[in-house]
């Protein structure tokens, strides 16, 4: 099964694509990986100016989640 990162209206998050987290935070979004199981949070891999070596967080800090694919 496959999935894609999408924002909360829908839209798939692409790789080089920036974010923003909840503080208004800008990070540039690298990949990540789904939730293992349901229920459970996914992961994102994201760089800023701040921070350029790759960094994991939640998705939800994000507001991404991940849509199945057919």
């Amino acid at each position: 099964m496959s999935y894609k990162p999408v924002d909360k209206n829908g839209i798939e998050v692409k790789y080089g694509q920036e974010i923003v987290d909840f503080r208004g935070d800008r990070f540039i979004f690298h990949g990540g990986r789904p939730p293992q199981c349901k229920g459970k949070s996914g992961k994102v891999w994201v760089t800023s100016n701040e921070y350029p070596n790759q960094q994991e967080y939640y998705d939800k800090v994000f507001g991404i989640s991940w849509k199945e694919q057919p």
